[in-house]
């Protein structure tokens, strides 16, 4: 029972993970429609989250019993993300001129810092 349970959390906070890095990997192709980056501040904001719930999946599952070939393909969607938004980063405009753009940046400043303590938790952890 505990190994199901087990497995059940840490499946869906890696699917989690993979969702929000596929889809910051696609938002980062398109150019036009809804479905893009509004700005940086938006780019940050996605990135941010996709990397604090992959190091919050990294933390949560018990990988003594997950198989951990499948942590690979989650580091490399995150990482092919990352490179899509640096090579679309020049490309986007600081502030969007739409409503949202106070947001994007609040929700940007509060999830890299959240980002940030959860990476540094990430790096006490494995010293």
């Amino acid at each position: 029972m505990t190994t199901t349970v087990l497995y059940a959390v840490g499946g869906l906070l890696v699917l989690v993970a993979v969702a929000m890095s596929a889809g910051l990997l696609l938002r980062t192709w398109r150019h036009r429609g809804s479905r893009r980056l509004q700005d940086r501040w938006d780019a940050l904001n996605r990135f941010g989250n996709a990397l604090l719930m992959t190091v919050v999946a990294l933390l949560s599952v018990s990988w003594t019993v997950f198989p951990e070939g499948l942590w690979y393909p989650v580091v490399a969607l995150l990482a092919a993300a990352a490179a899509g938004t640096v090579l679309r980063w020049p490309d986007l405009a600081w502030r969007a001129d739409t409503e949202r753009a106070a947001t994007h940046r609040v929700s940007a400043l509060g999830t890299l810092a959240f980002a940030a303590v959860a990476v540094a938790v990430l790096v006490v952890t494995l010293l």
